[in-house]
């Protein structure tokens, strides 16, 4: 008797329940985006573009000038104005907006054009999307020392079809499933969205952008990769920015936890970081003939 009572109301309340549920996410659809979550995507692209200023200002060596308002020339569209004449790389350009854009968990495609001020003609750009060619045209050309803009125009809404769902009536829906999970639903672990840690900003030495953390470096030719080797040597040069670092010093930092080092293998190193550095004008990494190393600016 017991087995036929579930049998017979087992599946109007699976109907039921599919049916709340789905009523619910219709109109929570219907309602689109909340007012929060567009204001916030504003915020973030926001916050992303002043970054990219502040980069770029950073590797044009300026790190003492303020990064100028950020214009608002439509809808998703933002200009970069900068208070002084600096020569941009776009292998410099992609691979900060680049990092910007992740680090506040953007992916919405986008546009950037780079504008000469006195004439507003268009010097360069390039389209991030998925029928955009995957070759960033250009790289290794520098643009002439001038007054430049950058238009940064975004051509999509970066949220999701689930960032429409107003708050309580997904919750009520889900609910509703779940008060019907007893005739043979199992209900899934939502994913867990990772929690937004900052990224690794970088820190300035002259025109390079050194990311110790992420093992790579940017200077205005364009990002290179470091190993943990060469990020722990030049990290303990950047400590001592102008200043001398000693061979032993090198060596012991350096080499501390592997027991067994030679001086070759230093030399080899330095070697390296200098091919890696060659891409700016303003820092080098010195020889003090039968001491060390500095790092400075040339």
């Amino acid at each position: 008797m017991r087995g036929k009572m579930k049998n017979r109301w087992g599946r109007p309340l699976w109907i039921f329940g599919l049916l709340c549920a789905a009523m619910g996410l219709s109109v929570s659809f219907i309602n689109g985006p909340t007012d929060t979550n567009l204001d916030e995507e504003q915020t973030h692209r926001q916050l992303a573009l002043r970054t990219v200023g502040h980069r770029l200002l950073q590797i044009a060596g300026d790190s003492t000038s303020p990064v100028p308002p950020l214009g608002v020339v439509g809808s998703g569209s933002y200009l970069l104005s900068f208070p002084s004449e600096l020569a941009l790389h776009p292998d410099s350009l992609y691979a900060i907006i680049t990092t910007s854009l992740q680090q506040y968990r953007l992916s919405e495609p986008y546009q950037v054009q780079v504008l000469r001020c006195a004439d507003q003609a268009f010097m360069y750009g390039y389209e991030v999307s998925d029928d955009s060619p995957d070759e960033i045209t250009c790289t290794g050309r520098a643009l002439d020392l001038t007054c430049y803009q950058v238009h940064v125009r975004f051509l999509a809404p970066s949220h999701s079809v689930f960032a429409g769902i107003q708050p309580w009536l997904f919750g009520a829906s889900l609910l509703a499933l779940a008060m019907v999970g007893f005739v043979g639903f199992r209900t899934t672990k939502a994913p867990k969205i990772p929690s937004k840690n900052a990224e690794d900003t970088g820190e300035a030495f002259e025109d390079v952008l050194f990311f110790f953390a992420e093992n790579r470096l940017l200077t205005p030719a364009g990002e290179e990769p470091l190993s943990d080797k060469e990020s722990k040597v030049l990290q303990i040069l950047f400590r001592s920015q102008n200043e001398l670092v000693t061979r032993d010093q090198l060596l012991k930092e350096g080499w501390e936890d592997e027991g067994v080092y030679t001086s070759r293998s230093l030399d080899m190193f330095i070697s390296k970081l200098r091919k890696k550095l060659s891409g700016s004008e303003r820092v080098v990494i010195s020889t003090v003939r039968g001491r060390g190393y500095k790092l400075v600016n040339n």
